[in-house]
C-alpha cells in the first residue's frame, strides 16, 4: 500500500492512453499526409457554468462533461491577436498569431514581432485603449489523451489560468514526476473578475502515476505527434472552431525540453 504522502501507480491493464505501436505507425502515416490535424476541442463553459464542452474529433457537436481525466503530453503559449471583435468580419483569421509567445507574424505584412516589445501585449491595450486588459490575449495549449483517445484534444488555457497551471506543473515536478508520466483530473470552480464577471477557473489535480514503460508510449505519442504538427498547425477562434493559419509553427514543447521551467 502507497504511504500517504506517496502518489499511486495507475494500473494499466485497461488502461489505453496512447494507440498500440501497430495502430500508431498506421496513424501517423496517415497524419503526415493531412493538411489539418483531428484535435478534439475541449473549451470552458462561459458564465461560470462550471462545465466544459467536449467536442470529439471528426464531430460538430459538443457534449458536456463536468470534468477531464487525461494526459498532458504536450503544452505550449500562444499569443492570439484580434483587431476586430468576432462577428463583425467574415475573415476570422487572427491579425498576428504567435505559438510560443515569443514572436508573433503579422498576418497582413508578414513582419514578425517580438511579443514582449508590442504595444498590443502591454496592459491597458484591450479595447482600444479603454480596458486594463491586453488586447492581444496570452494563452497556453494543452494537448490532452484520455483513455482510449486516438487522437489529443487541444484545451486553451485563458490568461487567468496560467498561474494555477504554472503551480500544477511546479507540484508534478516536486513529485518527481512529468506531466506526460502523471494522469491529471481538470475540474472546474467559478469565479468572478473585478468587474463582477463570472467565469470558470481550472483545477489541477494528480490522479496517479503511470508505470515507466507506458509513460514512456506517451513520450514516443507525443514526439510522433508533434512531428506531424510541425506542417499543420491550428488556431482556435472566439467560438470555438478550428482552423489553419498561413504560419507554420516552431514543434510544441514537452516537459522534458530543457527551457519548459515552472513559471515562464
Amino acid at each position: 500500500m502507497a504511504k500517504k504522502d506517496e502518489l499511486a501507480v495507475i494500473d494499466t491493464q485497461n488502461l489505453q492512453v496512447v494507440p498500440a505501436a501497430d495502430d500508431l505507425a498506421t496513424i501517423m502515416g496517415e497524419l503526415q499526409d493531412m493538411g489539418t490535424l483531428p484535435y478534439g476541442r475541449i473549451q470552458i463553459g462561459a458564465a461560470g457554468a462550471g462545465i466544459f464542452q467536449v467536442t470529439e474529433p471528426g464531430e460538430d457537436e459538443p457534449v458536456v462533461a463536468t470534468e477531464v481525466t487525461a494526459v498532458v503530453i504536450l503544452n505550449h503559449r500562444t499569443n492570439v491577436l484580434w483587431l476586430s471583435k468576432f462577428g463583425t468580419v467574415e475573415d476570422r483569421t487572427p491579425d498576428c498569431m504567435s505559438f510560443d509567445g515569443e514572436e508573433g507574424i503579422d498576418r497582413e505584412t508578414g513582419e514578425i514581432r517580438k511579443c514582449e516589445q508590442c504595444a498590443y501585449n502591454k496592459f491597458g491595450s484591450a479595447d482600444g485603449g479603454t480596458s486594463r486588459g491586453k488586447a492581444c490575449k496570452n494563452t497556453r495549449r494543452l494537448y490532452l489523451m484520455r483513455p482510449s483517445d486516438v487522437f489529443p484534444s487541444m484545451l486553451t488555457l485563458p490568461s487567468t489560468a496560467l498561474s494555477t497551471f504554472d503551480k500544477y506543473r511546479t507540484k508534478v515536478m516536486l513529485s518527481k514526476n512529468k506531466l506526460h508520466g502523471v494522469v491529471t483530473k481538470i475540474t472546474l470552480k467559478k469565479a468572478s473578475n473585478k468587474d463582477g464577471i463570472a467565469y470558470s477557473t481550472p483545477i489541477f489535480e494528480i490522479v496517479g502515476v503511470l508505470p515507466a514503460d507506458e509513460a514512456q508510449r506517451v513520450k514516443q505519442y507525443a514526439d510522433a505527434f508533434q512531428s506531424a504538427m510541425s506542417h499543420s498547425a491550428v488556431y482556435e477562434e472566439p467560438s470555438g472552431s478550428v482552423a489553419a493559419p498561413t504560419y507554420t509553427p516552431p514543434a510544441a514543447v514537452t516537459d522534458d525540453d530543457a527551457d519548459e521551467l515552472p513559471f515562464d
